[in-house]
């Protein structure tokens, strides 16, 4: 019996079936935006304000008379790059991170440990909010703020070492 494909398994889930179809379109949109909007982003008639959806505006316009379509498609070039800056940031430190702890090993380390165990404890959006609160953020570096925080959280963070034992399994094995 043939096995079946990577992509026919994948696809078996319906769920998965309606994610893939949807990051597909984003990223359809991410990449040929600029030919699919029929407006551009910052084009405004005065005329078409408030209007609900419509064929001329498929999902109507703002105040100012902006096709909210057209902004939903070009904006999402910007945020399917952002995304993927992210995670690649994240990817990058977290293993540079995690390679340079376990070959230094010892105190580094545990230091590097406790770090992310402290980081790991502190709720996501509180320490959104905390980030947002830096000057950094003041001059307009919001996106820092995302992508900074996805980099320092892992989702696991563990020792390759085994554990030292405890005083009380010492004086179980005496025994």
């Amino acid at each position: 019996a043939r096995r079946p494909s990577f992509l026919r398994t994948l696809v078996a889930r319906p769920a998965t079936a309606i994610g893939l179809a949807l990051v597909g379109v984003f990223v359809v949109f991410a990449l040929f935006g600029p030919w699919i909007a029929p407006y551009a982003s910052t084009q405004q008639i005065p005329a078409a304000a408030r209007q609900g959806p419509s064929l001329q505006h498929l999902f109507g316009t703002d105040h100012l008379g902006r096709d909210v379509f057209s902004r939903v498609v070009l904006g999402t070039g910007s945020v399917v790059g952002l995304a993927g800056l992210g995670t690649v940031l994240a990817v990058l430190s977290g293993t540079l991170v995690g390679l340079l702890s376990g070959y230094r090993g010892g105190w580094f380390d545990e230091v590097v440990m406790r770090l992310f165990d402290s980081l790991l404890a502190i709720p996501a959006l509180l320490l959104a909010l905390l980030f947002l609160g830096l000057p950094v953020a003041r001059l307009g570096h919001l996106h820092s703020t995302y992508t900074l925080r996805k980099s320092v959280r892992p989702a696991k963070a563990r020792s390759s070492k085994p554990p030292k034992p405890s005083r009380m399994a010492a004086v179980c094995a005496k025994k």
